[in-house]
């Protein structure tokens, strides 16, 4: 019998390219306000280079596209890491959550900085439904998932065995491999699929 179900959070609760496009709005802003540039243009091109290269040197393009030479790319990175996200679960997923809480122990592991991790878990409101929330690159980020350290924390805290508890997340390596590794059972879900492939997992449970 499943006790404890263990979330992880990015593009598994929500999709992390929303909290992209509410940093690159961020960006947009602060560039638009401090250049004179149009935001909507500075937006739009940076998630063009998101689209063709992901996360790969969007704000170095951005700067020689636009000659921003002034600008450095450390206030660019303090915006990342300070700003509030705009991002949101969905309906049915605010519903699933608030079922599983009067049935379960919830809790979550994290990877990503700490501070980043921190403000999405505000934004959502995650704490009104989880019973903990572990961030794993917290102190070392070697014991980031997938290792076995905060998997076998959350066991421990839980006073729960691994075969009563499930790990739900979309990473293979990360969240399933790591949970198997202490005898976790596990869900590979992503947004769209986790509330029918969580109910149909719980029912075989």
């Amino acid at each position: 019998m499943i006790k404890l179900i263990i979330f992880d959070l990015d593009d598994t609760l929500y999709k992390e390219n929303d909290y992209v496009r509410s940093w690159f709005q961020a960006v947009a802003n602060y560039v638009s306000d401090n250049f004179w540039i149009s935001q909507s243009k500075v937006f739009k091109y940076l998630w063009s280079t998101f689209q063709r290269y992901w996360r790969w040197k969007n704000f170095d393009m951005m700067i020689n596209h636009f000659c921003l030479q002034d600008l450095s790319l450390k206030k660019l990175v303090n915006i990342y890491r300070e700003h509030r996200p705009n991002i949101n679960l969905t309906k049915g997923k605010i519903v699933l959550l608030k079922k599983l809480k009067k049935r379960y122990k919830l809790c979550m592991i994290t990877n990503g900085y700490p501070e980043v991790q921190k403000k999405k878990i505000k934004a959502l409101d995650m704490k009104t439904y989880f019973d903990k929330i572990y961030y794993a690159d917290e102190q070392w980020r070697e014991y980031g998932k997938p290792h076995r350290k905060y998997f076998e924390l959350a066991l421990r805290q839980f006073r729960i065995s691994p075969k009563n508890a499930l790990m739900v997340g979309d990473d293979h390596e990360c969240d399933i491999l790591g949970a198997k590794s202490v005898g976790i059972n596990t869900l590979n879900v992503n947004t769209k699929t986790l509330i029918q492939k969580l109910k149909n997992k719980l029912s075989m449970l």
